[in-house]
């Protein structure tokens, strides 16, 4: 899900979507330098990850997302508790999850 500025804010929705203005507000940084955590110069502790942090649309459209940024921001002296907040992260996703054992179920 991706939304603006306004509705970011006031969004109960845990893990939200962003665009780089938003992003950058998140973690304090100019737009210039949030690009470059996402490029390979950045040293590999400070490295956003794609798949993770961000994900691309096309060539162009990147968004973030929100959770584990503000996650990334708070834990920038501690590396060690950002990755456990991305293994937790991970660990949530739908393809992640168990998958069912047995025959299906015929819902009439």
């Amino acid at each position: 899900m991706v939304m603006n500025h306004s509705t970011a804010q006031n969004s109960p929705i845990s893990e939200i979507w962003i665009n780089k203005h938003i992003a950058a507000k998140i973690l304090g940084l100019s737009i210039h330098t949030l690009k470059k955590l996402r490029s390979e110069k950045a040293r590999p502790e400070d490295r956003l990850l794609e798949g993770i942090h961000f994900v691309r649309y096309g060539k162009y459209c990147v968004r973030y997302n929100a959770e584990l940024l503000r996650d990334y921001a708070a834990t920038r002296s501690d590396p060690k508790t950002h990755r456990r907040a991305i293994e937790i992260y991970l660990a949530s996703l739908p393809s992640n999850q168990p998958k069912r054992v047995g025959r299906a179920r015929n819902i009439s």
